[in-house]
């Protein structure tokens, strides 16, 4: 198996890179996330690597701002859901 290129600021996501950035988005953790895709978490791991080198981004957050803004994950791809509330 021959390893990816280097990722470069700019260049798009892979179909793989937008699963896992979905996951992301959802609020997975990297654990949720390789289960969902039958992946090692290592493997998780490298994939959110390459995908903060590919948009330039510091962190989860960020990453999946700019895979929407950039049009590479769709807005409809984040299910919001409200956090628990508390109980009286």
């Amino acid at each position: 198996m021959t390893s990816p290129a280097p990722a470069e600021p700019g260049q798009p996501l892979t179909g793989r890179e937008i699963q896992v950035i979905t996951g992301m988005a959802n609020g997975e953790e990297n654990r949720q996330i390789a289960e969902r895709l039958g992946l090692s978490v290592n493997t998780v791991k490298s994939h959110s690597s390459r995908i903060y080198r590919k948009l330039a981004a510091r962190d989860r957050a960020h990453a999946v701002g700019l895979a929407i803004a950039t049009r590479q994950l769709p807005p409809r791809a984040v299910q919001i859901t409200a956090p628990p509330q508390p109980k009286t």
